[in-house]
């Protein structure tokens, strides 16, 4: 049977053309995608930050931590985030077939294998446009490696190596030709697309960008460490963010910023190597009655900076989020050598150095204590050196669409997925962790 989830597609993609076409091409405003066919009109469609450096912000929503109120919960004023706000994982997208969650990435997938094939037929006359076709040529199988992550950590299983050839993964496009269509692919085969894409992108992609918006060979090697980390590849993961450090290895000291400002942490910052932020779901990420777990808000030492700058606390004694790397209340999803110092130091910790674990927490948490307060850690107890990891893990990595994945992997501490709405309890019991794809004859092949 043919796919009908890329059936569906279709649909949005070509509605997407027509309502979003002159938005989207603004920077060549004489041409629709149609006839983009210079290395300038390609690198225009790619450098449309709305589009491209955008991720689904549903896990954050699923994910706990924070809680909301009876009123808060009402406010969200739409069933499929109330549902994934109680886990109701099953009926979450009933009154919704193809939300921006899912469609949002793959509008991004379809952009991007636009700019592959066009790619593909230019032909360069020049050293500068050599490098020019090079550059965008990496940089779209980048961002299409990074959109099938996104949809991988939301709507796959968990991926287990001696699994993953049974387990359902998701269509792959690899054209633009909304005529193709593609079956689901196995698990396995979405993993083996993700890292193909990302190898090659790192071929191509230039050691330095303009705007971190833009993704180099840094942000490759970082979001290589990312995947890795989540398949258990522990060796690769560290081998890829060592490889990250060495280009860019620069943390944000805490202590410089704005301590009265109301977003004191800086858009692209010196820290971030590739910037993104998650899809808001109406207004979530600016409620002020998403507050944050109470215990997750403890276990910040009062020197911790992260404290101050990570969350503001109200009269009322509500404590809200507000420390996105954004810049403001959008929430950061992209990639930063602070999750990198995290990731090799996880990895580290589970092949049994200690001792690298240590280092790499001492390096980042100097950086976010206040000057003088930080006392370096030192080994007590190397068995419990994974979970100090993963306990700074969370804290460093609050609202960055991250813990739903670290849930779902089996890298959480003392999870209780419970929610309690108007009185009724909402307990999350399954080990699958996967919202269903939101077409509800085409979930399977």
């Amino acid at each position: 049977m043919k796919n009908h989830i890329y059936k569906m597609l279709i649909i949005v993609f070509s509605a997407g053309i027509l309502f979003s076409c002159e938005d989207f091409l603004e920077a060549v405003p004489n041409k629709g995608i149609a006839t983009a066919d210079t290395l300038e009109d390609l690198e225009a469609i790619l450098n449309n930050v709305g589009v491209f450096n955008r991720t689904p912000g549903i896990q954050n929503v699923a994910a706990d931590d924070y809680y909301l109120t009876d009123a808060g919960w009402i406010s969200l004023g739409r069933n499929m985030t109330q549902r994934a706000y109680t886990r109701e994982l099953e009926h979450v997208f009933e009154d919704e077939a193809l939300p921006s969650v899912w469609t949002w990435p793959y509008e991004q997938v379809f952009y991007a294998n636009v700019c592959l094939e066009r790619l593909h037929e230019i032909i360069p006359v020049s050293e500068e446009q050599i490098q020019k076709k090079r550059q965008l040529t990496g940089w779209s199988k980048f961002v299409r490696a990074f959109s099938i992550y996104h949809l991988a950590q939301t709507f796959a299983e968990q991926y287990q190596q001696s699994e993953a050839g049974s387990l359902r993964g998701l269509p792959l496009p690899r054209v633009p030709d909304v005529n193709n269509y593609e079956e689901v692919a196995t698990l396995e085969e979405t993993y083996d697309f993700i890292l193909s894409d990302l190898a090659e992108a790192l071929v191509d992609l230039p050691a330095t960008v303009k705007y971190k918006s833009q993704p180099n060979k840094t942000a490759a090697h970082a979001l290589l460490a990312r995947v890795y980390l989540g398949m258990g590849e522990f060796s690769l993961a560290t081998k890829h963010s060592e490889e990250a450090l060495k280009m860019h290895d620069q943390l944000l000291d805490f202590n410089v910023l704005q301590r009265t400002a109301l977003f004191p942490i800086p858009l692209v910052n010196e820290e971030v190597i590739y910037h993104a932020v998650s899809l808001s779901l109406w207004g979530f990420e600016r409620n002020q009655e998403v507050r944050i777990d109470s215990v997750l808000y403890q276990s910040y030492d009062e020197n911790d900076l992260r404290r101050q700058f990570y969350f503001i606390q109200r009269p009322s004694g509500a404590i809200n989020y507000r420390g996105s790397f954004s810049g403001d209340a959008e929430l950061f999803t992209g990639l930063t050598v602070g999750e990198l110092y995290l990731i090799r130091a996880e990895c580290r910790a589970r092949i049994g150095d200690a001792q690298g674990a240590m280092e790499d927490l001492n390096r980042l948490l100097l950086s976010r204590f206040a000057t003088g307060e930080f006392k370096v850690l030192t080994i007590q107890n190397e068995t419990d050196m994974l979970e100090l990891v993963l306990r700074e893990r969370r804290k460093e990595l609050v609202f960055r669409g991250m813990r739903w994945a670290d849930i779902k992997r089996g890298a959480a501490l003392d999870v209780k997925l419970y929610r309690e709405v108007n009185g009724e309890a909402f307990r999350f019991n399954s080990q699958d962790y996967a919202f269903p794809i939101p077409v509800e004859e085409f979930i399977h092949r």
